[in-house]
């Protein structure tokens, strides 16, 4: 188990153009990882994670933002996630917004 107390904001730039997001990724959420010590899976109870998904992923590539109780993400052997997204889940690229 890992527990992480206190606001988590995350900026993420573009450096070619100078473009910043800012996003509160404050939350809670059940991490899993495999035997060897490899994350396997992250499921929101509250709030918001942030995760960048390989071609080939359920979602296109790119760097999310993602939220909503029961929104999970699962990383698969071969490289891939697979989001499932909650009952009011959400899943924001923000590569578009960056690339303006």
């Amino acid at each position: 188990m890992q527990l992480f107390r206190g606001a988590l904001i995350i900026q993420y730039t573009n450096v070619k153009n100078g473009t910043k997001v800012i996003r509160d990724q404050s939350g809670v959420a059940k991490e899993k990882f495999n035997r060897d010590g490899s994350f396997a899976s992250i499921e929101v109870i509250s709030g918001y994670f942030g995760a960048t998904l390989s071609p080939g992923s359920s979602l296109d590539a790119g760097v999310y933002y993602l939220g909503g109780q029961g929104t999970a993400l699962f990383e698969h052997a071969d490289g891939t996630e697979t989001v499932k997204l909650g009952p009011d889940g959400t899943a924001q690229n923000l590569c578009p917004i960056l690339a303006r």
